[in-house]
């Protein structure tokens, strides 16, 4: 009978791992799809002849954009093939859209070849540590956008 707190086999901990990556590789997977089906606008997005109303909380109450204000159009931009529209709509689109990527592959090779496992290990640790940087780099983007918002609103 398993231990609820205690140590827990190997077996188990490799299909814990595997689940978390399965859960990434499906998160990632579902933003192409969910980018391939959906149409940039001008203003907002499009699926199919419906426009769909704009989401961000930030800019509906405020009018300042927030740091993801744009994200998903330049990654529907880019999943498109559009990438100067990618990069006009969000100047870290492309970066995103890279990561995702990498995560994809990353994730797919752990899955899909168990051999090579202990070769990619270090590099999915990189993958998973890379988040931090995006995202503070998301957050620095925004200053410039920030202070351009108050510039027009004062």
């Amino acid at each position: 009978m398993p231990v609820p707190f205690g140590p827990s086999s190997s077996s188990d901990d490799e299909a814990g791992t595997a689940a978390g990556h399965l859960v990434v590789l499906i998160v990632c997977a579902g933003i192409f799809l969910s980018a391939a089906l959906l149409t940039p606008s001008t203003g907002n997005l499009k699926i199919g002849p419906v426009t769909l109303p704009g989401l961000c909380v930030l800019r509906n109450t405020t009018g300042i954009p927030c740091p993801g204000c744009g994200l998903t159009r330049s990654v529907v931009s880019a999943v498109h093939g559009d990438w100067k529209g990618s990069f006009q709509y969000h100047r870290m689109g492309p970066a995103v859209v890279g990561f995702l990527v990498l995560q994809l592959v990353y994730r797919l090779t752990w899955i899909g070849l168990p051999g090579w496992r202990s070769r990619i290990s270090r590099v999915g640790r990189v993958f998973d540590w890379t988040l931090i940087p995006l995202m503070t780099l998301l957050l620095i983007n925004w200053i410039p956008t920030v202070i351009a918002a108050l510039r027009t609103a004062f």
